[in-house]
This record gives structure tokens, sequence and C-alpha cells, in this order.
């Protein structure tokens, strides 16, 4: 995931603050900004990790590759 470890390190906060005040039936998307760089401060595993064990979606995405993101956005 090319997103910042600083980010990361707050979805779970983010994760229940928008399962407090949303639809408990919603699809949650977590996307991997930047997969297209050499150097991550998370990798694809931890965000992958990360999404399994809190029944997310996951998905990388690169906007100098187009990865993943016109699905994204579907």
């Amino acid at each position: 995931m090319g997103y910042r470890r600083e980010t990361f390190n707050h979805l779970n906060r983010w994760l229940d603050e928008v399962r407090q005040n949303s639809n408990p039936h919603m699809a949650i998307i977590l996307v991997g900004n930047k997969c297209d760089l050499e150097r991550r401060e998370v990798s694809a595993e931890e965000g992958a990790q990360f999404a399994r064990q809190n029944g997310l979606i996951f998905l990388e995405t690169s906007a100098k590759t187009a990865k993943n993101v016109e699905e994204v956005l579907k």
C-alpha cells in the first residue's frame, strides 16, 4: 500500500466511526493508493490482512498506471 504509515495507523478509529454512523449492511472498501511505488511504508499484505480481519474489501490502486482505478469507482 502506498499510503503513509500514519494514515494506516488511524484506520481502526475511522472504521469505528464509519460503522457507528452508517448503514450496518454497507460494503466498506479499503483502498491502498500508489501501489506502483517501490518503497512502501505499508505492504499490500498488511493492508489485505487488516481488510480480512475487519470484513472489508481490499483493492490497491495506482493513478500512475491506472491499476484498479475504475474498479474502485464501480
